[in-house]
Parts: C-alpha cells; structure tokens; sequence
C-alpha cells in the first residue's frame, strides 16, 4: 500500500518527505502501525550523519505512537507506543534484560524485516532501508515486530497519544540507568552530564529516588535552567572552570556517589569518572563515535573502588519501564513534556535545526 515517509536517500541527505510504499500483509509475529507522532531522536541525527552505520536510501524513527492496524496478534485496533523488538524467548528477554536480547541486532540494526527483506519501496520497486531500531516511524505507516508494541488505554487522547511517544527511547534510556542500574541509596550524590533528552529523564529519574544532592552539568544556560525544572538542585555551566573541581567543592570534596555521561563525548566520560567519590559509580549512556576510547588510570580504579557501568535503553523492559513512567507524568512526577515542541512532519527540518542548536530539547513530528 502507499504511505507517505521521510526518506533519507544518502549520508548526509536531506530529509525528504515522500510517498511510498510500505507492506502491508503481516507476518505471524508483526502488527501494521498507523503512526501518529514519533519524537526525533539524536540517534536518528546520528543515523543519518554515519555516527551509526547504515546502508541507505532508509526511513529512520524509533520513538512512535499510533494504533495498530492490521497484526499477528490480539490486539488490532490498540492504541499504542512503540519500542525496540526483541526474541522475547532468550535467556537475556527471560530475565528482564531485553535490550541485551541475542536478536538484538538482527531484529534492530539490519535495517530490515526479521525474513530479510525491507517494509518499505520506492514507486518504482527499489528497496528502502526500514525497521530502524525496530521502526522506521517516520512514516504514516510502519511495519513492526510485536514485541515492539506496549498497549496504552483506550481512552488516551491524541494530543496524550503524540506526547507519549517520546517514551520509547531517550526518556527509558535516561531514567532507566537512574533507577536499573545506579538504583541510587538513600543520601547519596548523583551527577549527570549533558542535558539534552536523555540527560533531562536521568535528573527526573533521580528526583524519584532518596539521593540529596543532583548536580545538572552543561554548557547552555537554557539547558541547566531546564535542569532545574527537571529536579536539580544544583547545576554546573562546564565552561565556568574546572567541572570536577566544582562538583567536589559540593560534595564537601568527595566527589558524588553517582554519575551519568549522556553527552558521548570522551573528555566528559573522563570527567564524570574523575569527579566519583570513593566506591562510585558512572554509568556511560551517550553514544560516542564507534572508535571512541577513554583512558582510566588503573591504580585510581583499584585503589578507590570506582565502577564504570555501559548502559542502553536503561537495561529495561520497555513494556513495564513504558507505561510505568507515563503514569508518573500523569501523576505530574515525570515532566518529560516541559522538554517538547510538536512540528508537523513536513517541517522536519525545521525541527531538526531546533534541536541542533539547543532552542529545542526534544521535538515531536506528528502527521497533520
């Protein structure tokens, strides 16, 4: 059937609005998604700019919303938000480990189906990449696997259903390593690096939790003062001096318990591990560039105790971490949507300039 999508055709290429075409006969395990809105996330940028590789022309977006239209399953006719896939059978799936599922890569990164071949076409025939971490929801239309659908009620609005979709990446990502990974004690610091979307879900993830002190650290301005809104109660503007120094001058000079690096950058991981106080931990959570390596003195890791944890998608199952942090916003504990600006799908390019110059933390594209 014929869909309209945004298309990127090469590295670096323009995001194009077209119409294509999209399949729409469901495998045993897949669901036929009328998207309604998708968040843009950096992921998509870096997708699209070769941070992340990928063949091309495709159609990105991992952060949809919408109603299930056709499906392998029961729930036809389900609003929906919609997340990565995974086997839902493995040992990593069985035990709540689903971004670590052994099909991760081939149900996420082979920009294709899981029988191979792509959910999407040009008019004339010629493939288009698609199942973008799942997706590919910029798209009217998409074709996912099941396990990437969390059912939300029936009652949700449309205005709920289009704010809701930012929920299935960035926002699980950073709160997720708060309350999965770090789990942080009761009294203890908490430092998070970077606040764009991610950075922004880590400080309210940690808000949730008994910590006293969450220190909030950026370049811009706009972006502590956000921070701040998002429960920091201190922030810290990197450009201001010495980062470390100024975190431990907080700390009565021990440096914080936690840390979260959402920036991706090498020299802010560096940063984040040498502000830890004695047993602390970081978790690295921005994606960096594939042959980034950070340096760590090994005697400082011994001699201290230090931890640096990796973490993804908040090492959560998104069909419970989902909804779980869509009744805190609804119970005004979660206010992810002081981060959003919806646009129209047609001015993607507009939104993406948005978010690359920090007037826009997350933007939301929804079909008019």
């Amino acid at each position: 059937m014929l869909t309209e999508a945004i298309v990127v055709r090469e590295l670096n290429g323009a995001w194009g609005l077209e119409e294509i075409n999209v399949v729409d006969e469901c495998g045993p395990s897949e669901c036929l998604i009328a998207i309604a809105a998708s968040g843009f996330c950096h992921s998509d940028l870096s997708m699209m700019n070769g941070t992340l590789p990928g063949p091309f022309p495709a159609v990105l977006g991992h952060e949809g919303s919408g109603t299930v239209l056709k499906v392998g399953s029961e729930v036809k006719g389900a609003k929906c938000l919609l997340s990565w896939a995974f086997c839902q059978t493995c040992t990593q799936c069985s035990d709540g480990h689903q971004i670590f599922c052994e099909k991760t890569f081939e149900l996420n990164s082979m920009m294709a189906r899981s029988c191979g071949t792509p959910a999407f076409s040009s008019k004339d025939g010629t493939p288009i990449a698609s199942s973008f971490l799942g997706q590919s929801c910029f798209a009217r239309h998409c074709l996912v696997d099941e396990s990437s659908v969390i059912v939300v009620p029936a009652t949700t609005s449309k205005e709920q259903l289009e704010l809701l979709s930012v929920l299935g990446c960035g926002q699980i990502t950073g709160a997720g390593a708060v309350l999965n990974i770090l789990k942080p004690k009761q009294g203890s610091t908490i430092a998070v690096f970077g606040i764009g979307a991610v950075g922004a879900a880590a400080v309210m993830g940690a808000a949730l939790c008994p910590v006293s002190k969450i220190i909030a650290i950026d370049l811009k301005d706009n972006r502590l003062d956000l921070a701040k809104k998002c429960g920091a109660t201190h922030v810290i503007n990197a450009s201001a001096g010495d980062v470390v120094e100024q975190i431990k001058a907080l700390t009565g000079g021990k440096g914080v318990d936690y840390a979260v690096e959402c920036a991706g950058v090498v020299k802010v991981l560096q940063q984040a591990y040498n502000a830890l106080a004695p047993q602390g931990t970081v978790a690295a959570i921005g994606i960096p560039k594939w042959d980034a390596e950070v340096s760590i003195n090994v005697l400082d890791l011994i001699r201290f105790g230090k931890k640096i944890v990796g973490a993804i998608e908040g090492d959560c199952n998104p069909k419970q971490l989902v909804p779980f942090l869509a009744e805190l916003h609804a119970n005004g504990k979660f206010p992810f949507d002081i981060l959003c600006k919806k646009y129209p799908f047609s001015q993607i390019e507009e939104a993406v300039a948005a978010m690359k110059d920090g007037s826009v933390i997350k933007p939301v594209l929804v079909w008019d």
